[in-house]
This record gives C-alpha cells, structure tokens and sequence, in this order.
C-alpha cells in the first residue's frame, strides 16, 4: 500500500460500509478484496483498525456461498486468519 504521504503508524481506520441485497454478487466480491487489501496494508504500516461487529447478511441468508453484504467481516477474517490468502468474506483473492 502506497503511503507516500500519509504516517499509518499509531493511527486508526475505521472499516465501515455495506452492499445493496440488489449488488452483483462480483461486485460485492471485489469490494471484499479491496477491504482486505486495505486492512493488510494499513496493520503493515503499523495502523490500527476500528470495526463493527454484528450479523453477517447475505443477499440470500440461507446460502453461505454468498458473499457477506457487510464489510467489517471481511477485515476480521483477514485478522484472524493465519494464511492471510485464504477467502474471507465468501470470495477468493
């Protein structure tokens, strides 16, 4: 991540944001990759992450294949997650 201009160090970002039940389910899946590229590079820089925590709504509830209509999970898996590579939020990187 690019931060030329900006000190991530100490500082804090806050994840945050949703998808439309209406979205293409690649679209979703993309944004999911864009947050998880975010999260890595920020906690490389040294930053820190301020994220929400509650339920996980999908386009369809019943189907976990689904991508998350929620972002902050996304940021969570990558943290909890030992191989960083691994899917997080219902896509592949």
């Amino acid at each position: 991540m690019a931060t030329d201009s900006v000190k991530l160090a100490g500082l804090r970002v806050q994840i945050a944001g949703s998808a439309n039940k209406a979205t293409d389910a690649e679209i979703v899946r993309y944004g999911h990759r864009l947050v998880a590229q975010v999260v890595r590079g920020v906690l490389e820089e040294g930053g820190g992450l301020v994220l929400a925590v509650g339920r996980e709504p999908r386009t369809d509830n019943s189907d976990e294949s689904l991508p998350s209509l929620v972002f902050d999970w996304t940021a969570l898996a990558w943290i909890s997650t030992e191989d960083k590579s691994a899917n997080m939020g219902g896509m592949k990187d």
